[in-house]
């Protein structure tokens, strides 16, 4: 058995010295053989002068030559950048409407390998949120006198609720004492206030935004909630749906992978809140496991929950059954 130097040193569960955990030196070593696998990869065109990033209509872009190498690491999926037309030199919002496609249009899966409805016949766009916030206004009399919004209710668009998560976005990246102060122009507030913002959303943007934040919804309001042992996160199921498949459809993992938990951090009030220490930057907020690849996250499976059944049994614990449970979804075993 292994020993300190200092024999001091004992570590939380040994300190009254009544029970001591015994230490294990292991000698087995494994022979792992090297990684082999190859995959296509697409060859980066130059670009011939700067700024020629431009939104490109679905079918438009010329497709980029591609190669045979080792798979060495991680990377975009050929087969998902060839469905949505994008390569180095498409312009961001194109990336983003393939992530979070706009309308059912834009939307490329098929609704047998992604149902977030389980409707079969509902896919996944943010038009359906559209639908679902102006159908809760709807439902609590917006707009009508002694209810919310007096007079100032107006149905919100695809457009705005695309800019307003565009919003919510950039505080993440750069957070602000108070989301509606981004919405001003420099010379209004030189210390957080956003030019960009403030001429794209128009001088009464913060007052859409609150009627944006009072009713949002990523989920249909007239679907009856299930147990919440059963589906704690029903509010965001949708949503949580559609980011397990596209992410996994979007990435290709490389032969090392990482699987940790990861904090969704969160400063109002909830059961599932999970306290991280004040030393911690991170903060409080809901935690999940998570496996992810030279920074992208590929699976996450949120801590509240339910366990899968199958794991538990077999007698692993709550974090390892989620983790395997996530392994089942690799495409390449090898």
């Amino acid at each position: 058995e292994p020993s300190n130097v200092d024999q001091s040193l004992l570590p939380p569960t040994e300190l009254e010295a009544t029970t001591l955990n015994p230490k294990y030196g292991y000698t087995t070593t494994f022979d792992r053989p090297d990684f082999c696998g190859q995959r296509e990869v697409p060859v980066a065109k130059k670009m011939k002068q700067r700024g020629t990033c431009k939104l490109s209509p679905t079918g438009q872009r010329n497709q980029n030559d591609v190669r045979t190498e080792i798979w060495t690491q991680g990377g975009p999926n050929l087969q998902f950048l060839k469905k949505y037309n994008l390569d180095h030199l498409s312009h961001p919002a194109d990336w983003m409407n393939a992530l979070l496609p706009m309308t059912p249009l834009d939307n490329l899966e098929t609704i047998n390998d992604v149902d977030v409805t389980g409707d079969g016949k509902t896919k996944f766009s943010i038009a359906n949120w559209t639908t679902y916030t102006n159908a809760k206004a709807m439902l609590s009399n917006a707009g009508q006198f002694g209810h919310s919004f007096p007079g100032r209710w107006r149905d919100v668009t695809n457009d705005d609720i695309r800019q307003f998560i565009g919003v919510m976005f950039l505080d993440g990246l750069c957070p602000a004492p108070k989301m509606t102060r981004k919405f001003r122009s420099q010379e209004q507030d030189a210390t957080v206030g956003n030019n960009f913002i403030h001429n794209n959303l128009g001088p009464d943007a913060e007052r859409r935004y609150h009627m944006f934040r009072h009713f949002f919804g990523c989920q249909n309001p007239l679907t009856i909630s299930p147990p919440r042992a059963e589906c704690p996160n029903f509010k965001v199921n949708e949503f949580f749906n559609w980011l397990r498949h596209i992410w996994k459809c979007a990435w290709d993992l490389g032969p090392t992978l990482s699987a940790d938990k990861q904090t969704c951090s969160m400063q109002g009030k909830s059961q599932y809140k999970t306290r991280c220490g004040k030393f911690k930057r991170i903060g409080d907020g809901i935690q999940a496991d998570a496996i992810a690849d030279d920074g992208y996250t590929w699976d996450f499976y949120f801590r509240n929950e339910p366990v899968p059944r199958k794991w538990l049994e077999k007698g692993l614990s709550p974090m390892h059954a989620r983790l395997l449970h996530m392994f089942e979804n690799f495409r390449d075993r090898n």
